[in-house]
């Protein structure tokens, strides 16, 4: 469950399950309705619920008889259709001694109902039609979710609906699916997040449900429950059976039918859905975190070289006072970066690189909000220190009086904000919605989130006084030994080393006697809150440019423009990619580039936070192709004054030896954070380093490359920098004259000198030969992680939609997609992972396979694919006709799905520029190439290209830690080991990529 805070995203355990208290303003819409095939009653119609300005979307609230909620939304404009249902459940209602029941019981729904017994029935529907689905189980509630063609969604949904109506949870499935929830739980045992959630929860009341092992393993739901004499299949017939209740069901669903005939499918097929009168606990008999259970010093080694500080605070429930947020006014202060921030005064002291506010945990009685430092290695030593300079602000926050301004300017940014949000796609949509329907009225279930209703100044003192030395802990987490030698205790569900001390009554007298430090004070007024939300007039019919023009070229840029007229948002996507001369395509090139973009963005920081809270923000950063991008996304307003300042400060770049110092730090950090990912990303990421001939360079020579890195290193750099290809694309309410102007300005502030098309880095992929497999194996690069992981990679070629074999490989997939899953996860279990698709690198694409697994070697895996391929043989040659037809339907649902959003329209067109593609009509040319494939033609080409002498296959083994490497292990079906890696991709031509038109 993510929240957004202020200085990015948080993880939390779970979505909340929260309650609502309505409010006197908070009108309530009895509206009675009568149709010959509907019976409900109406809550609030289209003209009630507050909702943006930009969505002309129909809307209609309803309760049915059975108490069941459900919003219905009609998008006539929607090329897919899509439900959401919530039901208030989760792993609080976890019965003692099954630890993770809950989210098991989400698993097993998928897996057949009495109308629809094939354990594959509702995902091969969803396949065919262009769809797709997934679930989540949190604290207090559980939610499931779906997508598919718009033509297709009352299949849909009654396949959906039987979830809640008459699930099977068939003995042999039960077997099995106890296996993926142990897989799952594998994925996360090496995961720095859920260990922290885990020991947060740990740090709770043991009588209050979130002290809980809420996922699940095979020790919780079969080894204690068999030794205890407890059957799980009938505790998960009996928890279906006491919580999955109507009256505690919340549903959406958006589709381009009617409201009218929306509404008649959902009484239709959830009205069965049966009504226990079931009362979900929303307060506990204790406190999730009382006065024993805080003012803690938690010390935790990591599995990431990473060093953070959290201090943990018990706060109020955030949606009962949902109208006021009066949490969002503290945040706003104690998470800014600007000038006098806690921020801005520990980066000066060297001691911090980032700084974050938000929830952690937030459930119907209680939640946690956490101040997140990420530490320095020298901050590690402060630690103390800085507890205490974050009291000495929030003692600041006391001693001033709550400005009605500051309110205001935020309140007016949620207001803007909302105004101008953008639709999202069916299934965002809906699983954000339907939770909602359970915890808020009607009229504001769309908004309640978003807007800031009431300026309470009694309710925001309230709330900062619950930030006091009595009311915290904190948690320390580095692999310095100052940390990691303390933590001799280890979790028992993820291993992980800790150790908890009381916070001494002396340290917790000097926290309460924090006085002013002259260095914090409060921001001053946000000079980048856009005034001006003009748009340009819609053209005249059939003027309009449904793909970027070039607009602009000449020896020192190219711009691509294409105006908004379709979304017609106050807003503009700039687009920059500047490359550099190929000399620097070198291990220590990439560092120099690395710590240029990231000291760039850490001298703007202080300037640039106040845009990023008003929705404008600007990133510079360096892609995996060696290239730089520059990019400003946000309200077109303030965008120029932006733009002109960040361009100055990279044209006339200097820096201090000590910030060049951190950020190296922080990169080398980050660098090492890549050797702790899970196996499955080893495998992809080796098996695309293999693949990929130019510019690609492993972690263990980029660590070997920063040791050596001096300021004088990136000083010599940066008038290099000057030197470049720069090509653009300008997509918003900013006109072309201006887009032209912008780019005159970039180029002319950067000083920018052209790079001849000879520097130009290449981009080169190696060209596997025909009739051959080559495999890979590895230790997992984290050592400590017991799963084992496989990709393996059909090379096909080049990814133009006018090549016939670029279509069927993506068929191919299309059909294969869903039989793979099923087949090597559901009915094998082979791991929680199992992933297939169409992987495309630098125009050059393939079928990949991936699989992770904490039970099986590598090699099995493999050879589990090969007997996979071999049956789809058969599969493929008995497919029916009108099958066939309907995944060429799905591929193009797919493919035609119209962008919901300005960026990401933009995102879409950027992407083809920077991949030297510039196939901007890509989907729909491809679609009407599609439509004249045959089934031959698939057949044809999955015999060769996967099983015959066109066959090119790459696969890479990561062997955790579980499974040790054999040096003298037999490849699997006839491959041809891979020992010396440099040597084997000088060996193999390579296919040419663009790099620029």
């Amino acid at each position: 469950y993510q929240r957004r805070v202020h200085g990015k995203f948080m993880l939390g355990a779970a979505a909340r399950g929260v309650t609502v208290v309505l409010r006197s303003a908070s009108r309530t819409y009895l509206h009675s309705y009568s149709h010959a095939a509907t019976m409900a009653t109406v809550t609030a119609t289209n003209d009630d619920i507050l909702k943006p300005q930009l969505d002309t979307r129909q809307y209609r609230a309803l309760t049915l008889q059975n108490q069941l909620r459900a919003l219905l939304i009609h998008d006539p404009a929607a090329d897919k259709a899509g439900a959401s249902l919530t039901v208030e459940v989760g792993s609080y209602q976890d019965p003692p001694g099954i630890s993770g029941l809950a989210h098991f019981c989400e698993h097993m729904l998928f897996l057949g109902t009495e109308k629809y017994p094939d354990e594959d029935s509702y995902n091969t529907y969803l396949s065919a039609h262009g769809g797709s689905s997934n679930a989540y189980t949190a604290g207090q509630q559980t939610t499931y979710f779906f997508d598919v063609a718009k033509e297709h969604l009352e299949g849909a949904l009654d396949r959906f609906s039987q979830f809640f109506i008459s699930p099977l949870f068939t003995a042999s499935a039960t077997d099995r699916e106890l296996n993926a929830v142990d897989s799952e739980h594998r994925k996360n045992v090496q995961s720095d997040q859920w260990r922290v959630l885990q020991l947060l929860r740990d740090l709770g009341h043991p009588r209050h449900p979130c002290n809980r092992f809420s996922t699940g393993n095979l020790e919780t739901l079969k080894t204690n429950p068999t030794r205890d004499g407890v059957d799980v299949r009938a505790a998960l017939l009996d928890f279906h059976s006491r919580y999955y209740s109507a009256n505690s069901m919340g549903l959406c669903v958006v589709g381009s039918d009617s409201l009218d005939q929306l509404q008649q499918w959902v009484v239709d097929k959830f009205s069965a859905v049966v009504n226990k009168n079931v009362t979900m606990p929303r307060t506990f008999d204790v406190p999730a975190y009382g006065p024993d259970h805080m003012k803690k010093a938690i010390y935790v080694r990591p599995v990431r070289d990473v060093h953070t500080l959290r201090l943990i605070f018990d706060v109020p429930a955030s949606v009962p006072i949902y109208i006021e947020k009066p949490y969002r006014y503290l945040f706003m202060l104690l998470g800014h970066e600007g000038a006098g921030s806690l921020l801005s005064h520990l980066k000066k002291l060297g001691w911090a690189d980032a700084l974050s506010v938000g929830f952690c945990q937030d459930s119907s009685d209680f939640s946690t909000a956490v101040i997140e430092v990420m530490l320095t290695v020298g901050g590690v030593d402060h630690t103390q220190e800085i507890v205490k300079k974050i009291f000495a602000y929030i003692s600041m926050l006391k001693r001033n009086s709550v400005d009605m301004w500051r309110w205001e300017e935020e309140a007016n940014l949620s207001r803007t904000t909302f105004r101008f949000s953008e639709n999202e796609n069916a299934i965002t949509t809906t699983s954000s919605l339907s939770p909602k329907m359970l915890h808020y009225p009607p009229r504001h279930v769309v908004a309640a989130d978003s807007l800031l209703f009431e300026y309470n100044e009694a309710g925001i003192r309230a709330y900062l006084d619950r930030f006091n030395p009595d009311n915290f802990s904190f948690l320390v987490q580095s692999q310095l030994p100052a940390i990691a030698d303390r933590c001799t205790s280890t979790n028992k569900w993820y291993g992980t080393p800790f150790h908890i001390d009381q916070i001494s009554p002396e340290f917790l007298e000097e926290l309460r006697a924090q006085g002013p430090i002259p260095e914090l004070f409060l921001p001053e007024p946000n000079i980048f809150i856009p005034t001006d939300f003009s748009v340009a007039p819609p053209r005249a019919e059939g003027s309009s440019a449904a793909v970027p023009r070039l607009v602009g070229s000449n020896p020192r840029y190219r711009l691509w423009f294409k105006r908004d007229d379709t979304f017609f948002v106050p807003k503009t996507n700039v687009f920059l990619k500047m490359t550099v001369s190929h000399a620097f395509d070198t291990p220590t090139g990439f560092i120099l580039k690395s710590l240029f973009s990231g000291l760039v963005e850490d001298s703007l920081n202080e300037y640039s936070y106040a845009a990023t809270l008003a929705s404008l923000s600007f990133n510079f950063a360096l892609g995996q192709d060696g290239s730089f991008s520059l990019v400003f996304q946000g309200y077109t307003h303030k965008m120029p004054e932006l733009a002109h300042t960040v361009l100055g400060r990279i044209g006339t770049f200097t820096f201090e030896d000590e910030r060049f110092h951190l950020i190296k730090a922080l990169l080398q950090r980050q660098l090492l954070s890549h050797l702790k990912n899970q196996p499955y990303a080893d495998a992809m990421y080796m098996g695309g380093w293999i693949l990929r001939a130019t510019a690609r360079w492993l972690i263990p020579d980029l660590l070997d490359a920063i040791d050596g890195v001096t300021p004088a290193d990136l000083r010599d750099f940066i008038p290099k920098f000057h030197r470049v290809h720069v090509e653009g694309l300008v997509e918003g309410s900013l006109d072309e004259g201006a887009a032209i102007a912008l780019l005159d300005t970039a180029v002319n502030t950067l000083k920018t000198v052209p790079l001849e098309s000879k520097f130009l880095p290449e981009r080169r992929i190696v060209q596997l030969p025909a009739g051959t497999a080559f495999e890979h194996r590895f230790r997992a690069f984290n050592e400590e992680d017991e799963n084992s992981a496989l990709y393996s990679y059909f090379q096909v070629g080049f990814d133009d939609q006018r090549r016939r074999d670029w279509l069927l490989l993506q068929l191919t997939m299309q059909v294969l997609e869903k039989r793979f899953y099923h087949q090597l996860r559901t009915t094998e279990q082979l791991g929680y992972i199992i992933h297939s698709g169409v992987a495309s690198d630098a125009h050059v694409g393939g079928a990949s396979f991936l699989l992770q697994s904490g039970s099986k070697e590598p090699a099995y895996l493999d050879e589990r694919l090969e007997v996979f391929l071999q049956e789809t043989r058969k599969v493929l040659a008995d497919l029916p006709n009108d099958e066939f037809e309907d995944n060429v339907r799905a591929l193009i649902t797919k493919k035609m799905e119209k962008d919901t959003t300005l960026n990401q329209e933009a995102s879409r067109f950027y992407n083809e520029i920077n991949n030297g593609g510039y196939f901007f009509d890509r989907e729909a040319a491809e679609c009407a190439r599609l439509r004249d494939l045959t089934k031959s033609d698939l057949v044809e080409f999955f015999e060769s290209r996967f099983m015959g002498d066109q066959r090119r296959k790459l696969s890479v083994l990561v062997h955790g830690a579980s499974h040790p490497v054999d040096p003298n292990a037999t490849p699997v079906a006839g491959a041809t080991a891979l020992k010396d890696l440099y040597r084997f991709k000088r060996s193999l031509p390579t296919f040419q990529c663009p790099t620029f038109a």
